[in-house]
């Protein structure tokens, strides 16, 4: 193995390793974070954009991964949704699929996620003209909220594949 390459698996040990230093050492100051920092990342290539609505490049997704969280997840080994920000989902009917959203989830500024800050991403994925992700989400007609916490999704016809479809950019 080449030691200019550095695999996923060595680069989380290692970053494990020195958080376990860090944890360890003598030095290591138990003061709270100050807030705001500068995050520096070197990277072959600058993302197309950080909007996951917008972006035109299949390499955002190494940027895009570790700052967004997904409604679904999704099993690596099996590819069966799993819960993401929404901790349940379930077609009431074929056409109507309800998201359960997690609570006590905010954004990085302390904003509470709810059921409207889902449905106002959904209208910028379907109504930005420089969405790429339009198509993935295209038979979902409208985005309604049944209360804090409760998104439900009515489509233009039967979709099975949509959670998995919310486990990616959309």
């Amino acid at each position: 193995m080449s030691w200019n390459y550095l695999s996923r698996r060595r680069f989380l040990a290692s970053t494990a390793a020195m958080g376990a230093l860090a944890y360890t050492s003598p030095h290591a100051s138990a003061a709270q974070p100050e807030g705001r920092g500068i995050l520096k990342v070197s990277l072959s290539s600058n993302p197309s954009s950080l909007d996951p609505a917008t972006g035109r490049s299949g390499t955002d997704h190494i940027v895009l991964w570790p700052i967004y969280d997904t409604l679904i997840g999704f099993e690596p080994a099996t590819l069966e949704p799993r819960p993401g920000l929404a901790e349940s989902w379930q077609y009431r009917s074929p056409t109507t699929l309800v998201l359960k959203l997690k609570d006590n989830v905010t954004f990085h500024d302390g904003t509470a996620l709810d059921a409207d800050a889902v449905k106002a991403n959904f209208a910028h994925m379907l109504g930005n003209p420089r969405s790429t992700v339009k198509a993935d989400v295209a038979t979902i007609k409208e985005v309604t909220t049944e209360d804090r916490l409760t998104v439900i999704l009515h489509l233009k016809e039967p979709d099975t594949s949509l959670p998995l479809v919310l486990s990616d950019r959309a």
